[in-house]
């Protein structure tokens, strides 16, 4: 019936969007701009919370959207590892880095996209509508 916790659009396709960031106001913009636009969002402020999400919701999840720079785990661990738990998954990057740093950083390893922090609601939401195949 679409109400709750749940998608109404689960059994459609996957339409969840996971965000992993350690700053807590930009898991709230993400949040916000995503669910706005119909997505439902698992957030994460760690590598590791990531990874459980991830395993507990792999069917689910459309793509993530991943900072490189957290404690504890960075970025480019966590991308490996949800590879490896969602093999194919759409990773798009965030970061206060170069572009040209980061796709270097990640040769050998496909992006989706990347957004140069700081982001607004409008680049995320386009960038991850483009990124699922809606844009």
């Amino acid at each position: 019936d679409g109400r709750g916790d749940q998608p109404a659009s689960t059994s459609a396709g996957a339409r969840a969007i996971l965000v992993v960031d350690d700053s807590q106001v930009l898991l709230y913009l993400a949040r916000r701009a995503l669910e706005l636009e119909g997505f439902d969002v698992l957030t994460a402020a760690d590598g590791p919370t990531a990874l459980s999400l991830a395993r507990e919701h792999s069917c689910r999840v459309a793509a993530a959207v991943l900072d490189l720079s957290m404690p504890g785990m960075s970025g480019f661990e966590a991308y490996d590892e949800l590879q490896q738990i969602c093999p194919g998954l759409k990773v798009l990057v965030t970061s206060g880095w170069d572009e040209e740093d980061v796709y270097k950083r990640f040769e050998g390893r496909e992006l989706a996209a990347y957004i140069r922090k700081p982001y607004g609601a409008e680049e995320l939401t386009q960038t991850i509508r483009f990124v699922v195949g809606e844009g």
